[in-house]
């Protein structure tokens, strides 16, 4: 097979994520993704050395979407957390297949960990203590994870269970709100922050 388009990580990573949408990440295999490609499976270890490592680019896709060099405007942080979590929620809908392996797999990519340090970076201007900034991204990405992973079902097949009180809209947006209030009224304390433990971010 001769790939008539020149090969490149972001090609890869694009047909990796429509072949995940549509079969799952059972369909994802470096043979096949070859093919699809137009390419021997051979062809692709120049780009990425495994399946293992393509997985890191996919979650390195998804985060970078739900990042989207946003800035808060005003230091509004809580209206740019709002915006970043809202965005995460809607790209993780979109690849739900996908949603249980990032909910398992750390971000371990040097993108990836620069997209979590401008974001701790944004919190701590505003007052936050490093610690606290990374714990803060940290619980909110688990928050969106698990609201999805309950919405969809991690599945291509959309869930069948539904809430008996609200919907899963009016759900998340009590959730977010509580959690970003919860946040401000952290803020307004005023901690001690030497008393705080090294910031260790998952």
């Amino acid at each position: 097979m001769v790939s008539r388009i020149a090969l490149t990580p972001a090609r890869i990573v694009d047909a990796a994520l429509a072949m995940v949408d549509k079969g799952g990440l059972r369909a994802l295999t470096m043979r096949a993704l070859g093919a699809r490609l137009g390419v021997e499976a051979m062809s692709l270890y120049h780009h990425v050395r495994n399946r293992d490592e393509l997985l890191d680019l996919l979650v390195e896709r998804i985060l970078s979407e739900a990042a989207a060099d946003d800035l808060p405007a005003s230091g509004d942080w809580q209206a740019w957390l709002r915006r970043v979590a809202t965005r995460y929620r809607e790209i993780l809908r979109a690849h739900p297949a996908l949603a249980p392996e990032i909910a398992v797999r750390p971000a371990r990519s040097p993108a990836a960990w620069r997209q979590l340090e401008a974001g701790a970076a944004i919190l701590r201007e505003v007052g936050f203590s490093p610690a606290r900034s990374f714990y803060i991204l940290n619980t909110l990405g688990m928050f969106v994870m698990g609201h999805v992973l309950a919405e969809t079902g991690g599945t291509l097949e959309p869930a069948s269970e539904t809430p008996r009180t609200g919907t899963h809209d009016e759900i998340f947006a009590f959730g977010l709100s509580a959690f970003l209030s919860g946040c401000a009224m952290m803020l307004a304390e005023r901690p001690d922050h030497r008393q705080e433990p090294h910031a260790c971010p998952t």
